[in-house]
């Protein structure tokens, strides 16, 4: 601010500090939706069994002898931790001389704490979008053009199997979404061995499903009078106990605001309880 006479002597009053982004506006969805555990160590090990669901074979009497079965030993898995160590130079100056945001005086513990939160904020962003890749694809891409400025590249894939895509656009009114729901919901049954509870969905999801015949003439048998547009939730459309829109995102410096789901995608989950089992955040720690 320029120095003048007025703002030297005038008088002024001091109005209270404003913050913006100060927290994110939506909650962290996805990191929500796996159960912590702690890991004091550079790598995680597990042990993985996947269980035989073919048929058991029968024989000739209760005289006979048994008969000899695949049975799936356990697998040994290890995942890497990923690391970030962010900081920000604090200057004398800055703790001591500059005067702080809502105050007319330097209040260094004030600072020390703005900007403790600003960088626990940029991990917690990161952290959401590496859920968002495990949640979405099942590959943890992490290197300078996922995250820019990292200095290292992890790449780590789950296997994801494909399942049947949409029979038609779902912008298409017409569209026979809840036929494609039971497709999927069969699918998933199929390959991961969870019932799909819980459906997490994009902006563009919701206008589809507002605007779809299949959807409007269930609600209008099923919910009449419920406003679905303000809660953005279907309970138990196409057999689904919640759907949730979720308009998270971050900002890459320099650029606009980057949908943590992307447009046209649905992310089908299994009930809370059964997905705090199936979905883990290994936490580390540093020294």
């Amino acid at each position: 601010m320029a120095v003048t006479i007025d703002s030297l002597f005038g008088l002024q009053q001091m109005g209270e500090s404003v913050e913006v982004f100060a927290a994110p506006p939506f909650k962290l969805r996805l990191q929500e939706q796996f159960a912590p555990e702690e890991c004091y160590a550079d790598t995680y090990r597990f042990d993985r069994s996947d269980f035989e669901m073919s048929l058991a074979p029968f024989v000739g009497g209760r005289a006979s002898a048994s008969i000899a079965v695949k049975t799936q030993d356990k697998k040994v898995e290890v995942v890497p931790l990923a690391h970030i160590r962010v900081h920000k130079v604090i200057s004398a100056a800055e703790l001591f001389t500059m005067r702080q945001p809502g105050e007319i005086s330097d209040n260094a513990a004030a600072y020390v704490a703005r900007v403790r939160k600003q960088l626990r904020q940029r991990c917690l962003l990161a952290r959401e979008l590496v859920c968002k890749q495990v949640l979405t694809t099942g590959i943890v891409s992490i290197s300078s053009s996922t995250f820019p400025d990292s200095e290292t590249t992890i790449s780590f894939t789950r296997a994801p199997t494909a399942v049947t895509a949409a029979s038609a656009s779902w912008a298409t009114a017409s569209t026979k979404i809840l036929s494609d729901l039971q497709t999927w919901r069969h699918d998933v049954r199929k390959v991961a061995g969870f019932e799909p509870a819980r459906a997490l969905f994009s902006k563009s999801v919701l206008t589809y499903l507002l605007n779809n015949t299949q959807a409007i003439d269930w609600l209008g048998k099923t919910q009449r009078g419920v406003d679905i547009a303000s809660s953005a939730q279907y309970g138990k459309f196409g057999g689904l106990e919640m759907w949730e829109e979720y308009n998270g995102f971050y900002i890459p410096e320099g650029s606009t605001a980057t949908l943590f789901i992307s447009d046209d995608t649905v992310i089908l989950l299994p009930d809370e309880a059964s997905g705090k089992q199936i979905l883990r955040m290994i936490e580390g720690f540093a020294e």
